[in-house]
């Protein structure tokens, strides 16, 4: 099994072939993204194609994961698994995990802030 910091550093490298279109990786697709705000707690919804792969940011906070429709597998630090809806985890501060979506996905992250700008939240919660 691989350690975490090897884990991170093949997430990383996924990272770097998406975004220069290495080993055939044609399309890059930007989700549709959906925020949410209630008392102290803001959620991020992304609507993810099925066939998708998907690197996210590295978060600078403890939050909650879900995921609300489909099939995905998770890579990270702290998990490797496939995960069917309904599916939470809790997700610890510096985790950046890799997503391939089976199925149309859709991802929801929470956190607890009482901020509501939306550039201001990704310069807060992530890196």
């Amino acid at each position: 099994m691989n350690s975490a910091p090897a884990i991170l550093s093949d997430i990383n490298r996924l990272q770097t072939a998406l975004v220069n279109r290495e080993q055939g990786f044609e399309v890059i697709v930007k989700p549709l993204t959906r925020h949410y705000f209630s008392q102290g707690l803001y959620c991020r919804e992304m609507a993810v194609p099925a066939r998708t792969v998907l690197v996210g940011a590295m978060h600078k906070q403890d939050h909650m994961c879900l995921v609300l429709k489909g099939k995905c597998k998770i890579v990270s630090e702290e998990l490797t698994e496939i995960v069917e809806a309904p599916f939470m985890y809790a997700s610890k501060a510096g985790a950046k995990r890799a997503i391939y979506a089976y199925s149309d996905l859709v991802w929801v992250t929470a956190h607890a802030t009482e901020e509501t700008n939306i550039e201001t939240l990704e310069q807060t919660l992530v890196e």
